[in-house]
């Protein structure tokens, strides 16, 4: 019986220590550390940079950007210091995404700007 107790008791403070607050400022069960999202964000991203499309329209890559760092601005201290990295893709679905690390893409779906110009 108490051998029970006693690894219950450590899987309970295993998890406990676990815990981290994410960008919402809620309680999180970490499973997977910061260092190793960002690579699998990074990964991941050059990937879809690699098999999609980004746009080479710079009015609309400016455009993304100037709405990015103004978000970006007020996000909470760890994420704010970020290197972060935004990438228009063209692509019609009405899309946005962000990825661990720091890795930003915004469909050209969702922009009027985009559409507009690329006429």
């Amino acid at each position: 019986m108490n051998l029970k107790l006693c690894a219950l008791s450590a899987l309970c403070g295993a998890v406990l220590t676990a815990c981290a607050t994410n960008p919402s400022g809620r309680k999180a069960l970490i499973l997977i550390d910061d260092r190793t999202m960002n690579q699998m964000g990074a990964t991941a991203f050059t990937e879809l940079k690699r098999s999609g499309r980004p746009s080479s329209n710079a009015t609309t890559s400016r455009y993304v950007e100037c709405v990015s760092r103004k978000l970006i601005t007020e996000l909470p201290d760890p994420w704010r210091r970020l290197e972060w990295e935004v990438v228009v893709f063209d692509d019609d679905s009405p899309n946005a995404f962000a990825l661990p690390g720091g890795k930003v893409g915004v469909h050209t779906g969702l922009l009027p700007v985009a559409r507009s110009e690329d006429q």
